[in-house]
């Protein structure tokens, strides 16, 4: 409960910092949504390694910790040429390390052995980066309901979960969630009516893609000329978050609306789904384990990392006895690639 309540007054407390500012906030019921902040991102485009004087040297792999990936090799005395400082949206440069963790500060001076991965350090301004996020990438969270239906009735049972807009196209947004927020019962029902609410709380009918309960992932669509205003697409990793990152929970959980929750990765660890529901998630892969805090519709929302990618899907989370939250599970961006490639190609 200390901790939930820690979290509690954390998000508060950015959220009246930012209220408070000068910038104008636009209000739509409930709603929060900035409209004028103007955050500067600074970009790794002019961030170039130094030529190495030793083609044949070992290989030396610069991760940048930030969406970007260099690679070099060692010189003719066998070092790693120190490739000065990358940027980051909303970080301060700590340094380079030799474990993906950084926790191990790397010397320049040390000999080379062999081929060599080294990792940017980071330390996250996580005001900034709050505020970022909702001047640009709450912009792509959405609400969602799902009530079955026959050809004569709708069913009692309405779903109610997250999504977010992962890609679009001339005429349509395309909309990530999970499986068992979409799934209806083809055998009692014909089909699904989903609703979906924008983060400026306009609504929208929205068409079913695909369901994929191996995944407990989803696809709607939207159309775009039905939009008020425009909205954001976020992206997805090309990479699996790592443990000990920073990430975010973005959501609808409990009825409201753009919420955001802070955690870090604790691990990866295999799934193992209840047997009388694996036509909801018959998920058996590897997940992504985070403390990033969710409850009733958060599923289907993004997990997004410092870089603001949708690192993950969030789908299920744990509690004690006590019914106190513990962690959530979220798909990883590599398996919510893999899925959106099957669908698609």
């Amino acid at each position: 409960m200390k901790n939930n309540l820690k979290k509690l007054i954390l998000l508060l407390s950015l959220i009246l910092i930012f209220v408070t500012s000068s910038c104008r906030i636009v209000k739509t019921d409930e709603l929060v949504v900035d409209d004028t902040i103007s955050y500067t991102n600074t970009s790794t485009d002019e961030f170039q390694i130094p030529a190495s004087n030793n083609p044949n040297g070992f290989k030396i792999t610069y991760d940048c910790n930030n969406d970007n990936i260099y690679e070099s090799t060692s010189t003719l005395d066998n070092k790693a040429i120190n490739p000065g400082t990358p940027t980051k949206p909303c970080a301060k440069f700590l340094g380079w390390y030799s474990d993906s963790e950084c926790t191990k500060s790397y010397d320049f001076n040390t000999k080379v052995r062999g081929d060599l991965t080294l990792y940017a350090g980071w330390e996250i301004d996580t005001l900034a980066l709050t505020t970022t996020i909702y001047q640009s990438t709450i912009k792509s969270n959405v609400k969602i309901t799902s009530q079955p239906h026959t050809r004569i009735i709708n069913s009692s049972t309405i779903n109610q979960g997250s999504g977010v807009i992962f890609f679009e196209d001339n005429t349509k947004y395309y909309i990530l969630t999970n499986n068992h927020v979409t799934y209806y019962n083809t055998k009692e029902y014909t089909g699904s009516t989903y609703i979906v609410t924008d983060c400026y709380g306009n609504q929208y009918e929205a068409q079913l893609v695909n369901m994929n309960a191996n995944y407990d992932l989803a696809i709607l669509t939207i159309r775009k000329e039905l939009a008020p205003k425009k909205l954001a697409v976020t992206n997805i990793c090309n990479y699996d978050i790592k443990k000990n990152d920073l990430c975010l929970s973005i959501g609808s959980p409990d009825g409201l609306y753009n919420s955001i929750s802070y955690g870090k990765v604790l691990g990866y660890m295999p799934f193992n789904p209840e047997s009388d529901t694996l036509y909801l998630n018959n998920v058996t892969f590897d997940v992504i384990i985070n403390d990033s805090y969710i409850h009733s519709g958060s599923s289907g929302g993004a997990l997004i990392d410092s870089n603001l990618k949708i690192a993950g899907i969030q789908f299920a989370s744990a509690s004690d006895y006590n019914n106190e939250y513990l962690r959530s599970f979220a798909v990883p961006a590599s398996k919510i690639t893999e899925y959106v490639k099957s669908v698609f190609n």
